[in-house]
């Protein structure tokens, strides 16, 4: 059953990870691999250069074998047992891709190669929504946890807040729901319900407010919507919250 359900979800989101290569990289053999469509030669040889001394500490091997990996998650045999697998391995691999490459002064290849970042925060999300709907919070909290590593975004800090909450990991859901208004708050951000992570994080917020009221923390949801009241105010959706 769990597996019919997550193929609808797949269905509604059809995934399309572009044939683009990385923008600004250096490894050729990479490049022919991938773009020829030979993504288990082109992962194996990935994870080869990530291993060896000379070259483990460049960012680019990282960033193919994340984007193979998220090729396999396209696979329409897999279980989702085998998607929450090869998403955590794509993950992996896309935090030590930003890891080491915000660490090298004279390629920036993040900001180049946000196309495959951002398709793999969507996955992220969407794999979050399902367990959302399976009521495992704390492995929502965990995939969105995991993306945040990869590109720290106030927006995926404050869904993941909201999972954490009401996988009663209240205290550190607490200290990141402060932390991403902070940083919403700072960028002038507003909501908007357009994506799969607004979605998320609307129903999320609303739940966890309810949680805390019919567990006695009615204040520590009155600051939470205090906190936040910049940033839902002018959304129809969020609106009665506030009212």
């Amino acid at each position: 059953m769990k597996k019919i359900a997550f193929t609808i979800v797949c269905l509604i989101g059809i995934l399309t990870i572009s044939k683009a290569q990385v923008v600004g990289g250096q490894y050729t053999d990479l490049f022919d691999a991938f773009i020829l469509g030979e993504y288990e030669e082109c992962l194996d040889d990935a994870l080869k250069y990530t291993e060896k001394d000379k070259t483990r500490r460049d960012a680019e091997p990282y960033l193919y074998a994340a984007m193979v990996y998220m090729k396999r998650y396209q696979d329409p045999n897999f279980t989702v047992e085998d998607k929450d697998d090869v998403l955590k391995d794509a993950l992996k691999m896309a935090s030590k891709f930003t890891k080491y490459d915000a660490k090298n002064e004279e390629q920036d290849l993040i900001s180049q190669n946000m196309e495959p970042i951002n398709e793999l925060k969507r996955l992220t999300v969407e794999m979050a929504q399902f367990f959302y709907v399976e009521e495992d919070f704390r492995k929502s909290a965990y995939f969105l946890k995991k993306y945040y590593k990869v590109m720290e975004s106030p927006q995926v800090l404050l869904a993941l807040a909201n999972c954490q909450i009401l996988s009663r990991n209240i205290t550190e859901g607490e200290r990141n729901i402060k932390l991403a208004a902070e940083q919403l708050q700072k960028q002038g951000a507003n909501f908007d319900y357009e994506t799969n992570l607004d979605e998320l994080t609307a129903k999320s917020f609303k739940a966890q407010l309810e949680f805390l009221k019919s567990n006695d923390e009615t204040e520590k949801a009155s600051e939470f919507l205090a906190e936040t009241k910049f940033y839902f105010k002018n959304s129809e959706e969020m609106q009665p919250l506030f009212n």
